[in-house]
C-alpha cells in the first residue's frame, strides 16, 4: 500500500514562486479597482446627498414666496412691476449652497409673476452643480 501511496505524493509538488507571484498581482489589481469604486460610491452619495439638501432648500424656499406673494397681494392691489432678487446661504457640512431668488411681476394687477430659485454649489473637486426651479403663479387680491 505504501507503493500506490509514494507516486501520488511525488506529483504534489505545491505552487511555483511565479504562480504566487501572478495571484498576489491578480489580488492586488482587484484591491486597487475595489478601493477606487468605493471612492467613486463615496463621492456619489456625498453629491446626491447635497443635491437633495439644496432641491429641498430651492422647494422651500419658493414656498415661502409664495406665501410672501399672496400676503403681499393681500395687502397692497397694486404689486410692483419689475424684478425682485434675493440671495441666501446655507451650509452643509463642508458645503455652501447659495440660494438665489429672482420674482419678477407683471404690470397688471393680479398679474402673473414668475419666481425662479436658484440652488447652487460646489463639490470637493470644485466642481460648479446648480439645481434652478421656475414657477408662475397668480398673486391672489382679496
Amino acid at each position: 500500500m505504501s507503493d500506490a501511496i509514494k507516486p501520488v505524493a511525488d506529483k504534489q509538488r505545491g505552487f511555483s514562486l511565479v504562480e504566487v507571484l501572478v495571484s498576489l498581482l491578480l489580488v492586488s489589481v482587484g484591491l486597487a479597482g475595489l478601493m477606487k469604486l468605493h471612492a467613486y460610491l463615496n463621492l456619489q452619495a456625498d453629491n446626491a446627498l447635497v443635491m437633495l439638501t439644496a432641491v429641498n432648500l430651492a422647494e422651500s424656499h419658493l414656498e415661502h414666496l409664495h406665501l410672501e406673494s399672496l400676503h403681499l397681494a393681500s395687502l397692497r392691489a397694486d404689486p410692483q412691476p419689475g424684478q425682485h432678487t434675493h440671495t441666501e446661504q446655507h451650509a452643509l457640512h463642508s458645503v455652501t449652497i447659495l440660494l438665489e431668488a429672482e420674482v419678477g411681476h407683471d404690470t397688471q394687477p393680479g398679474g402673473i409673476s414668475t419666481v425662479t430659485v436658484q440652488a447652487s454649489w460646489q463639490d470637493r473637486w470644485h466642481r460648479e452643480h446648480q439645481v434652478t426651479l421656475e414657477t408662475r403663479m397668480l398673486l391672489a387680491l382679496h
